[in-house]
């Protein structure tokens, strides 16, 4: 993962799209002149979407991003990714300076062996989040969810 994340330059062109407040929107496409080396790649660089980034904090608050164009491997006989696979995701300040996944949806559509469709769905939410004392031991966090205070 470290390897694609240094990568990532590379893989897409970024163009600004604006900003709102503490918030810039930043649109991605595929490098037309990237070359993949692996199956990875392949799948990274079929994507396009867009970013928001909070930029005082310059963290990432939001990525939707979906294929492209359909992705083969081996042909199309060892495997297909469909254009309808999305990813989208946010992020939120739980607490001053701390940011966590607050929702996540994948949608992967394809097949397999040119004959096992798959279709498959992630959905999470997170929410609330509570600031706890910091000297929180197991038997206050036990009494803290029994009691629902959360």
């Amino acid at each position: 993962m470290p390897e694609l994340l240094r990568e990532i330059p590379k893989i897409f062109l970024f163009s600004a799209v604006g900003s709102e407040g503490d918030y810039t929107r930043i649109a991605f496409q595929p490098n037309p002149s990237f070359h993949e080396e692996s199956y990875q790649d392949r799948v990274v660089h079929a994507m396009a979407g867009v970013l928001i980034i909070h930029t005082t904090d310059m963290r990432l608050c939001e990525l939707d991003a979906h294929l492209e164009h359909k992705v083969e491997f081996g042909f199309g006989i060892l495997g297909v990714l469909r254009d309808k696979t999305y990813l989208s995701l946010a992020r939120g300040e739980i607490s001053t300076g701390q940011w966590t996944t607050i929702k996540l949806h994948v949608h992967l559509d394809g097949s397999i062996l040119l004959l096992k469709t798959i279709s498959r769905d992630v959905d999470f939410s997170r929410y609330g989040f509570k600031l706890v004392a910091h000297d929180l031991n197991v038997a206050g966090a036990a009494a803290i969810v029994r009691s629902n205070a959360f």
